[in-house]
């Protein structure tokens, strides 16, 4: 491989047409580069700040008015809203496209081309537009935290330069509804008119803001106040299918005065964004069939009582001019079912395991026509330093069946479950990889997703960071003890001495693992601490991954005293105390103040 080709492996995400010429282009004075509108100007500007660092600042202008001869922006109405074309001769740089967003897209390529190679840019043809219509991130602002906005609008920035089109922030209780304040006067929600402000400035880098409001099961927020309790299908609570865990109640009764709640809630959401998609959630009605609805769920069966409040939700959403988007994961448990939705609604196959059966949910859709999403996950929650392994088979899993069996879209969900303990740093492999699958999966299965995040997202040149960041999520290979959408030590930090000696971790772990682990971390704590960074946010980025690295230890420490090892105990008293310092004063840089003493509460 030539030193140019190793330096576009860099190129995020990888194009699915790229072809190089042994030539190059010499042009040492700023590129004049005409663009579509004034708001495609002030994107494109705020891109080069942030993202670039202002490296290209003395490279690139960009102007409303015509360029100059050197680069030359050519219409070509035919081509895909998405599509573009850009070739890199020995004297001139052309860019073909049919829309405004077409010439964003071609443009983030060229200036990822021109920050890799600051001297000589290598010629080339590119030929490049998406295999997956709409491609998106999920991100959990429910359990706990609730980012600033400003921390928002930076995220939109860094999803327009991965080619990404959609947003949706999952909301059960964190949006301020004027009439239910008793439900998120802690939680520092989102405002009506920060919704505007957030789909506003979507729109500039070419994404949709979809709303996001679960409007059947994950009620909790909700159902623990007296006011609400009478709403639930089971009040006293219900069992865990499969289990004897007793949980609060989640899930709303599929009746009429749920319904009139839910009416209450679109009526206030909906207009404060300017998509037409809502995503009515719909998920992990774990207690449906145990209360209120017991004897209609006995009659016709689970299954049929969910479709049928989940009609009546479309149906409030088609009166109010709107499609539908759910969660499909009890829909699919009888496929008879999806043949009574409208054919505007978009189902959402979700799975977070490697070997999740996309293929099966995927066909069951297809088969009737529906549209549906493929909605892989980051594998970072209930983790502290992610699951990379387990989140790269999860994320190619869903690319590949959504390619071959053409879903409509590929939506990463970033979930913060149990107190939201993980840290934003954790996320980006996982987005960045996903982002690239969905733009074209054949291209970018093999992408080098530690170099692109060094590069363009923490501020490493080296790519050691990058690394590092792939290391920690491997850690929890070492004890083989895997487990679905969770790290062990997580799991086992969130338990008392009796309930740890109680569980099959007991017996299944082995203290000499935990204590290799720890030896593993202080070897990745001491790297992370000589790591030169530099670029938006990055510092923050490297204070993140080392509160997670230590926050990981103090969870083992943990698990050693246990098993009564002498000075772990007292450690990890001592360690707790630092971590849950540090774990405020980073919440507080990211996000509002919200939901934080929630989750320093589980913490113990």
């Amino acid at each position: 491989m030539s030193m140019v080709e190793k330096r576009l492996e860099r190129l995020c995400p990888q194009p699915n047409n790229m072809h190089l010429y042994d030539k190059t282009l010499q042009q040492n004075d700023r590129i004049r580069i005409q663009v579509e509108s004034r708001e495609l100007l002030i994107g494109l500007q705020e891109i080069l700040q942030d993202i670039f660092g202002g490296r290209l600042k003395n490279k690139v202008f960009l102007s409303l008015n015509s360029g100059t001869s050197f680069f030359r922006v050519i219409k070509a109405p035919k081509m895909k809203t998405e599509a573009y074309q850009l070739v890199i001769g020995e004297r001139e740089i052309n860019l073909r496209f049919g829309t405004a967003q077409g010439q964003f897209y071609g443009l983030i390529t060229l200036f990822q081309i021109m920050d890799l190679f600051p001297d000589n840019l290598p010629c080339m043809k590119i030929s490049d537009a998406p295999l997956v219509q709409n491609r998106g991130i999920m991100l959990d602002v429910s359990r706990c935290k609730v980012p600033k906005v400003t921390e928002i609008k930076t995220l939109i920035k860094r999803m327009a330069f991965l080619k990404l089109n959609q947003f949706q922030l999952y909301m059960e209780h964190s949006f301020a509804y004027e009439n239910h304040t008793k439900v998120w006067e802690e939680a520092s929600p989102y405002t009506a008119a920060d919704i505007l402000e957030i789909d506003r400035y979507c729109k500039r880098f070419f994404i949709q803001l979809i709303p996001n409001q679960n409007s059947f099961g994950h009620f909790e927020r909700w159902l623990k106040h007296k006011e609400y309790i009478h709403l639930a299908e089971s009040p006293s609570g219900s069992y865990f299918p499969g289990t004897k865990e007793k949980r609060s109640p989640s899930t709303l009764k599929p009746d009429e005065q749920s319904l009139k709640l839910i009416r209450e809630l679109y009526d206030e959401l909906l207009p404060c964004f300017k998509s037409n998609i809502v995503n009515v959630g719909g998920d992990e009605t774990w207690e449906l069939g145990q209360g209120a609805s017991k004897q209609k769920c006995d009659h016709i069966g689970k299954e049929k009582v969910y479709t049928e409040f989940l009609l009546k939700l479309q149906n409030e959403v088609l009166r109010r001019e709107h499609r539908m988007m759910f969660w499909a994961d009890i829909i699919v448990r009888d496929p008879s079912c999806i043949k009574s939705l409208d054919k505007s609604t978009i189902g959402l196959c979700w799975g977070y395991t490697p070997d999740h059966p996309f293929d099966k949910e995927c066909a069951a859709f297809a088969k009737v026509g529906l549209t549906y999403y493929v909605c892989p996950g980051t594998s970072t929650w209930r983790s502290f330093i992610g699951r990379t392994n387990a989140m790269k088979q999860n994320l190619l899993n869903a690319s590949g069946n959504a390619v071959q069996n053409r879903a409509a879209g590929y939506l990463l969900t970033d979930w913060g479950d149990l107190g939201h303990h993980q840290y934003h740093v954790f996320s980006w492999p996982g987005f960045i990889l996903g982002a690239s699958l969905a733009w074209h999966h054949k291209k970018n299965q093999d992408l080098n997703v530690k170099n692109c995040a060094s590069h363009w997202i923490l501020g490493d040149e080296s790519g050691k960071f990058g690394d590092l960041l792939w290391q920690a999520g491997e850690l929890v290979e070492i004890a083989n003890c895997n487990m679905a959408n969770s790290n062990f030590w997580t799991d086992c930090a969130y338990m008392t001495k009796k309930q740890f000696r109680k569980s099959d971790f007991y017996e299944k772990l082995e203290p000499k693992n935990i204590q290799k682990i720890i030896k593993e971390l202080d070897l990745l704590i001491k790297k992370a601490q000589s790591l030169t960074v530099s670029g938006i946010d990055a510092l923050t980025f490297k204070e993140e991954f080392l509160a997670g690295l230590q926050m990981t230890k103090w969870a083992n420490y943990k698990i050693l005293s246990f098993y009564d090892y002498n000075t772990a105990k007292k450690t990890a008293r001592v360690m707790l105390r630092n971590v849950k310092r540090e774990h405020q004063r980073l919440w507080l840089i990211r996000n509002r103040e919200g939901g934080l003493n929630e989750s320093l509460k589980k913490l113990k």
